[in-house]
């Protein structure tokens, strides 16, 4: 979803080649499409004691909208999410229910 004032990513973290979902409030003029740092380096704010290991970033998953009805068994609702088996990875995954 557009938004003027804050910018979102996955950052590359680390030597594993893995991402890490970022997110900052950007003020200023955006020249071009795409994502605007705020400088040449950014700090990345986690929780104490948080490694990527284990992370939410490290198990992220996307599923292409032709792929959902291949991969995605719904299973139930349960507090506000729709719960799926993803065919593929064995696990859940969540989406909040419409």
């Amino acid at each position: 979803m557009p938004c003027e004032w804050l910018e979102f990513t996955h950052i590359p973290f680390g030597k594993s080649g893995g991402k890490v979902a970022a997110c900052w409030v950007f003020e200023g003029p955006k020249l071009a499409a795409g994502v605007h740092f705020p400088g040449n380096r950014i700090d990345l704010a986690a929780p104490r004691g948080w490694t990527f290991e284990g992370s939410l970033s490290q198990r992220f998953t996307f599923v292409s909208g032709e792929d959902i009805a291949n991969r995605l068994k719904y299973l139930r609702t349960e507090r506000g999410l729709d719960v799926f088996l993803d065919a593929s990875t064995g696990r859940e995954v969540f989406k909040p229910s419409s």
